[in-house]
């Protein structure tokens, strides 16, 4: 009996690394898992992406925990939530105009007060003068300038920028494969390993 399980032993030992071996840390599904429901709402124009890679664009029909029904170009769609990688939905401008007001407004009013405070008057200026007050309206007034300026900056870089918000995404997996060939060849032993994630 001793014998038999050494001679299974170095059967196993030299002849076992010639098989062919294939070693997954994680099966690779055929779909991205799904994520939480997407924040869509009934009409809203999106552009999908799916697992494949593809880019479907449309509007809202319903959306449920597991599927996205959508009309595009093609007609009515249902695509399950699992084969959705990515959903894009239109930016508002109005995130633009506000950011680019407080921004401006807030930078300029800042800059205004510190210039006027920086240059009030020295001397006598007369008796009704009040550095506070000028400071102050300086301050009002380069907010109101910057206000203004932030926001149609703001406008421009919303106009000419994709115009798009992410709203859903898939999680994203992760899958490594290492696969190990032990070849016999003239002059000796080689092995091939390839790794793929």
């Amino acid at each position: 009996m001793r014998e038999a399980t050494v001679v299974c032993l170095l059967i196993v030992l030299l002849f076992g690394p010639l098989a062919p071996t294939v070693v997954t840390a994680q099966d690779t599904p055929a779909a991205l898992p799904a994520g939480p429901t997407p924040r869509v709402r009934p009409g809203q124009m999106i552009w999908v992406t799916t697992s494949d890679g593809r880019e479907l664009s449309g509007s809202v029909r319903s959306v449920s925990a597991s599927v996205l029904e959508m009309t595009g170009p093609g007609g009515e769609l249902s695509i399950p939530l699992r084969d959705v990688r990515m959903i894009e939905a239109g930016d508002s401008r109005k995130n633009g105009v506000r950011n680019g007001a407080i921004i401006g407004g807030a930078s300029l009013g800042i800059y205004f007060g510190l210039l006027s405070y920086g240059l009030r008057c020295e001397r006598d200026c007369g008796a009704d003068y009040s550095s506070t007050r000028d400071t102050i309206g300086a301050v009002a007034f380069g907010a109101g300038v910057g206000a203004g300026a932030g926001a149609l900056v703001g406008l421009l870089v919303d106009h000419l920028g994709k115009g798009r918000q992410v709203v859903y995404a898939a999680a994203p997996t992760e899958s490594t494969a290492w696969e190990i060939l032990p070849v016999v060849a003239k002059g000796g032993l080689r092995v091939y390993a390839t790794v793929s994630w």
